[in-house]
């Protein structure tokens, strides 16, 4: 990963005042909330290049996401561990077990993974070879 992408992203994530919890460098395309709950695992080899690369993706970690190594991500993907309440006035997040995604997996642009996904190793989520 080129550093100068990776300080590029910084410094317009620091303008817009943006990513700001996120413990990690993200796109500045891309959103993260509840970054303190995002984990990436292992040597991050490839998952923290598609944190930085990937833009218009959506991770809101409220109940946590962890993706293990070597797992790569398109644009657009949308990644959401927590729900709404709607029957609560509050509409506050609902507690869900966190998104668990394995070794090596490749997530394709525009998927969406919601709350209690679990991914195992090396599995592709989205459109199949013809």
């Amino acid at each position: 990963m080129p550093l100068s992408k990776v300080i590029v992203n910084y410094i317009i994530n620091f303008l817009l005042r943006q990513n700001t919890s996120s413990s990690y460098p993200v796109n500045y395309r891309t959103t993260v909330v509840s970054g303190e709950k995002l984990h990436l695992k292992g040597s991050k080899n490839g998952t923290l290049s598609s944190l930085i690369v990937s833009s218009g993706c959506y991770l809101q970690a409220g109940n946590g996401i962890e993706i293990d190594e070597g797992t790569i991500w398109a644009p657009n993907v949308v990644m959401v561990s927590a729900n709404h309440d709607m029957e609560n006035e509050t509409k506050q997040w609902q507690s869900a077990n966190p998104i668990k995604i394995g070794k090596h997996c490749w997530i394709g642009a525009n998927a969406v993974i919601l709350p209690n996904v679990v991914l195992g190793d090396n599995v592709v989520v989205g459109a199949a070879p013809s």
